[in-house]
């Protein structure tokens, strides 16, 4: 059942946290209470098979999509670089042309704004940029390189969005 999660309830007297609350440092002594009443919305929820329901007025759907098309397409780009016999050099030049190298993260995208996938797109080759950058200083253009084929490795499902309710 697909809705707009209005049916979410307090919880039930079994399902209460009773441990305490542990701390490390601090003044020891004080007295912590959770006496605020918290609230949970939920704009989506991806499962594990890639299907996506909710109403996503923030865009997590571009969001998770657009990454996973960045990191794919890298990942193809250095995988046929590569096969082509074009040095390590060669590789890193081609991905910095679709995703710059940059010496700061881009950051995440602030909680609440609505963003389109274009934003998520380019926000997604900028965080490669600068990853790929980081990489390329820990572990060298071919560790990197290596990295970035490995991407593509890994089994995504197939996305599918459940129309919005």
């Amino acid at each position: 059942m697909v809705g707009d999660n209005s049916d979410v309830r307090p919880p039930a007297d079994d399902e209460k946290w009773t441990g305490g609350i542990m701390q490390w440092g601090g003044a020891a002594g004080n007295n912590f209470s959770i006496d605020e009443t918290i609230s949970l919305k939920l704009d989506g929820v991806f499962f594990a098979d890639g299907t996506f329901a909710g109403p996503n007025r923030y865009g997590m759907w571009d969001e998770v999509t657009s990454a996973a098309a960045a990191y794919s397409e890298l990942s193809r780009v250095a995988r046929i670089s590569r096969e082509g016999g074009a040095m390590a050099t060669q590789t890193i030049a081609l991905l910095q042309s679709l995703a710059p190298a940059s010496d700061r993260s881009p950051g995440r995208s602030k909680p609440g704004e609505p963003r389109d996938a274009d934003y998520f797109r380019a926000h997604a080759f900028q965080q490669l940029g600068w990853r790929i950058s980081e990489a390329r200083k820990r572990t060298g253009d071919e560790a990197t390189v290596q990295m970035v084929v490995d991407w593509g490795k890994a089994r995504l499902p197939e996305f599918r969005r459940l129309p919005p309710p």
